[in-house]
């Protein structure tokens, strides 16, 4: 113990102004641990060491021990971890013991602070054994022992160490853990921290641990914990801690990660009144109300898109930049997506709002852009949308402020033909062709567009045009004529198309097979189906859904019509017609995965011409092979 206390006269010389002040703060703690003890407590005459001018009886333990924690904390370094600091604390027990004097509470705290986590561990178990119970202090300067050195997992076992003996952790303590927990890979502790702490109606949450509640927020949704979350941001918004941009989006993303919908429109509302939603949440937004049917919450994100985007440009001085054209790219797919959902009579009229809302700042639309808009009006048949959009598209290509795209014109000439503006299809083609933009694709939209308007000879027409630029109709081409043919009941002309596509084209086409046999079904011309599927049999085109839906379609259409060669085809039951379903839906499930179980590939081929041609229905079987 003499050495040991020279050891401690040797850092006092050094420190001495430093450790004036804390002395008085460790006198006024080890004079109230005294007072505890007692009157009973023995005092020596004499101080360890020959004492340092203090007056007699004094006990070391009450005036020189703290000095010489310290001063041995320094000494010894808190990187150390062979028991150094710990045999020299027992020491400095075994002599207070000796002398009948106990080791104050504070005397513990200070040896508990000057070595390292080790150090630490083991002056917890020693105060333990003294029955010095350790408080929620001592615990939280252990654990930012700890932690500074890394000792997470260590952090973790007084955590628990806390639980069991019913200690109650105070912020530090919580920062301390959930940090711990998180370097650890351990989000279940934090977890737990939450727990705790939403069970303590006591516990008043403050702005400055802010970082910590978005920290657990975090973390809450990547263990999918949404009513923790929720009940975390109802004691923020209870205890008035206002929230920053980062806690909103931590919220809003912890609530998407556990698809807690009416949790997200929550928080959104929330941060939208204190004008704190990011940028990249209300793009998120868009996407999340859009697949939850929520058109209004839709339009309101995508003005918010808008405006924040304006907003955030005004202010620049030069117009480029990566940041800049990051936030254009978010933005326009924002609503480029948006658009292509509002495909219905009823959602039709937001797209113009996107389009005008896009139009009044300076987030241009751009042919993507117009391409979903077009799209969309045209699958919701709205002429006058598509009549504002083509206007508007005109004047823009004609000012540059939307790049000539094939893509755009293709979309361009379909939505006229979904309108029925005849003319309006035709200046769209010419504007490609002026262009050198005309392809295959643009070309079949074309015939596509003119049978919408129900316009035979425009869609010749744009198939002579199209061979007369070099360009050879596809299998879509022919079937869009053929269907357009059809539609008129020009059945021979169709079968005429029909056969130069079996001449010109490599391979057959199921989809030519099934506009001819819809286009022979819309005339009246029975008797050519059987030929049509026979043929189809041994060009082994193998059919598909649409066929099936033709070859219903036919089905009724055949319910009690006389086809020619004089006989009337009995009626065609519901169980024969549910028979042929089942075979093709059998077929379809034995081409698409392989099943064990092999249906015959031609059994709709061999069945319906059977029907057709057969004077009694009531003897023809759905063959099917095992």
């Amino acid at each position: 113990v003499l050495v040991l206390v020279l050891v401690g006269d040797k850092a006092e010389a050094e420190d001495e102004d430093e450790d004036e002040d804390e002395d008085e703060e460790d006198e006024g703690e080890l004079d109230e641990g005294d007072e505890r003890q007692g009157e009973g407590s023995t005092r020596g005459s004499g101080s360890v060491g020959g004492g340092r001018g203090r007056e007699a009886g004094t006990h070391p333990v009450r005036h020189q021990v703290p000095r010489i924690l310290r001063a041995a904390g320094k000494t010894i370094g808190r990187s150390s971890s062979d028991g150094r600091m710990l045999s020299f604390v027992e020491r400095i027990v075994d002599g207070a013991s000796a002398r009948g004097a106990l080791v104050p509470h504070a005397v513990m705290r200070n040896a508990l602070s000057a070595g390292d986590a080790r150090n630490a561990e083991a002056m917890l178990v020693l105060m333990r054994e003294l029955e010095l119970e350790p408080g929620t202090e001592d615990y939280n300067i252990a654990m930012s022992i700890a932690r500074a050195s890394r000792f997470d997992e260590m952090v973790i076992v007084w955590w628990e160490e806390m639980a069991e003996y019913a200690l109650d952790p105070d912020w530090f303590t919580c920062t301390q853990v959930v940090s711990a927990a998180l370097r650890a890979g351990r989000p279940e502790v934090v977890e737990d921290v939450w727990g705790m702490l939403s069970e303590d109606a006591d516990v008043v949450m403050m702005q400055r641990h802010l970082t910590m509640y978005t920290t657990i927020m975090r973390v809450l949704g990547e263990r999918n914990n949404a009513p923790a979350i929720c009940s975390l941001l109802q004691r923020i918004l209870e205890d008035g801690i206002e929230m920053d941009g980062y806690a909103f989006r931590t919220a809003f993303m912890a609530l998407e990660a556990c698809n807690h919908w009416e949790g997200m429109k929550w928080s959104y509302a929330y941060g939208c009144t204190k004008s704190r939603i990011p940028n990249d949440v209300d793009i998120k937004m868009v996407y999340a109300a859009l697949d939850n049917g929520e058109w209004k919450l839709a339009m309101k994100a995508i003005e918010r898109v808008t405006r924040n985007f304006h907003r955030a440009d005004k202010g620049r001085r030069s117009p480029g930049g990566v940041a800049r054209l990051n936030r254009m790219r978010r933005a326009h797919r924002a609503c480029t997506v948006a658009m292509s959902r509002f495909t219905t009579p009823e959602t039709v009229g937001n797209v113009l709002d996107v389009m005008g809302l896009m139009w009044s700042s300076k987030l241009h639309p751009n042919h993507i852009t117009y391409s979903a808009a077009l799209k969309s009006a045209a699958q919701a048949h709205a002429p006058h949308v598509v009549e504002t959009l083509l206007d508007r598209l005109d004047r823009d290509l004609q000012d540059g402020l939307v790049s000539t795209h094939v893509i755009t014109l293709t979309h361009a000439v379909a939505a006229a033909g979904a309108a029925g503006d005849e003319e309006a299809v035709e200046r769209w083609i010419s504007r490609a062709e002026a262009l050198g933009e005309g392809d295959e694709i643009i070309y079949t939209v074309a015939v596509e567009a003119a049978s919408d308007c129900n316009n035979v000879d425009l869609a010749v027409a744009f198939v002579e045009r199209m061979r007369t630029r070099g360009l050879q109709p596809n299998a879509h081409t022919y079937s869009a004529l053929i269907d357009c043919l059809g539609k008129r009941g020009l059945v021979d002309e169709a079968m005429a198309v029909f056969q130069e596509a079996c001449m010109l084209l490599d391979e057959r086409d199921v989809m030519t097979y099934n506009a001819t046999l819809g286009a022979v079904a819309n005339g009246g011309r029975y008797e050519l189906i059987a030929s049509l599927l026979e043929q189809m049999k041994a060009d082994n085109v193998v059919p598909n859904a649409t066929t099936e839906k033709v070859i219903q379609r036919i089905l009724s259409l055949l319910d009690g019509i006389n086809v020619e060669g004089g006989h009337r085809v009995g009626s065609f039951s519901a169980l024969q017609r549910r028979t042929v379903s089942r075979a093709l839906q059998l077929e379809a499930a034995a081409a698409a995965k392989a099943e064990v179980i092999k249906v015959d590939s031609r059994t709709i081929l061999d069945t319906l011409p059977a029907l057709i041609e057969s004077d009694t229905v009531e003897t023809v079987s759905v063959p099917v092979s095992p």
